[in-house]
């Protein structure tokens, strides 16, 4: 028995590319190609003409800023993605990709802002989200697109290692995706599988927390969620800090994603929002980590 695999057409801007596959993307008759995962986000993005709007309106009556704190949650990452470039890392692995921006704003654009010979591997389950990917980064030797579920460290790594230098400081990405994973999936210990491959570099994480929110209101918007989309875990803030043993966050370390170096603005994101740290780890754990110019 064979399976079908997705095959996307190539492109010859980011733009069309990405809004090919989010055209795919709100197809009802391709939804069973994509994680429910990137469909969500894809939705509280501001995806229009979505056959998951619905679903998600109802997260809303629950989280009205829900949309926002996602929003931010993105902005951070490329605020990330500037320090770790600055700190002079030139490799990335990030895992649980997700779909293209329209806008242009990736990890691979800011990247190369700064090392025009960056090297990064994207990671995402979905495969449609992969296909796509490699569609529109064909012309590009130092961008690798992986399908692969981001649980299972080696085998990624082995895939890894046809592009980025396992020798060498890198930046591990985990943007919204380890509240994907069950305990039982030990999602730190995971993360720290990844860093212990390299000598050094940085770990780039956010991870959703409710902890602000009533116990009816936690317990409903994640029900919901669940029954529209897939399984997830927020944690508390005791809890995600864990995820940081061992290793030197740079300031201000363990915060909620829109107050990352985001030049003092004040923002709203509700009471379901994203802590977020970015933390030398390896080499740059062992001494106090450089400050991002």
């Amino acid at each position: 028995m064979t399976t079908d695999v997705p095959v996307a057409p190539s492109f010859d801007d980011k733009a069309t590319a990405a809004n090919a596959l989010a055209s795919s993307l709100r197809t009802p008759s391709s939804r069973s190609d994509l994680s429910a995962i990137a469909r969500a986000y894809d939705v509280g993005l501001g995806g229009k003409d979505h056959p998951d709007r619905i679903a998600f309106e109802k997260l809303l009556k629950i989280e009205p800023r829900l949309p926002v704190a996602m929003s931010e949650n993105r902005a951070f990452l490329g605020r990330a993605v500037m320090a770790a470039s600055l700190l002079d890392i030139k490799q990335f692995l990030n895992l649980g990709s997700g779909l293209p921006s329209p806008d242009g704003i990736s990890v691979t654009d800011v990247a190369r802002r700064y090392h025009p010979d960056a090297r990064i591997v994207h990671v995402d389950v979905a495969e449609l989200v992969a296909v796509y990917g490699r569609a529109l980064l064909a012309r590009d030797d130092n961008v690798l697109v992986v399908h692969e579920d981001a649980r299972d460290p080696d085998r990624m790594l082995k895939q890894a290692a046809e592009l980025l230098d396992l020798e060498e400081p890198a930046c591990i990405i985990a943007t919204a995706v380890a509240h994907f994973w069950a305990d039982s999936d030990d999602p730190a210990g995971v993360l720290r599988h990844y860093m212990r491959a390299f000598p050094a570099g940085y770990l780039i994480l956010s991870h959703a927390c409710g902890e602000e929110m009533s116990p009816d209101d936690f317990a409903q918007l994640r029900a919901t969620y669940e029954e529209a989309f897939a399984s997830i875990y927020p944690r508390t803030r005791a809890q995600i800090v864990t995820f940081l043993d061992g290793l030197e966050p740079l300031e201000p370390g363990l915060v909620e994603a829109s107050q990352w170096r985001n030049d003092d603005r004040q923002i709203d994101v509700g009471k379901a929002y994203f802590l977020a740290a970015v933390a030398g780890f390896g080499l740059y754990a062992q001494k106090p980590a450089r400050s991002a110019a």
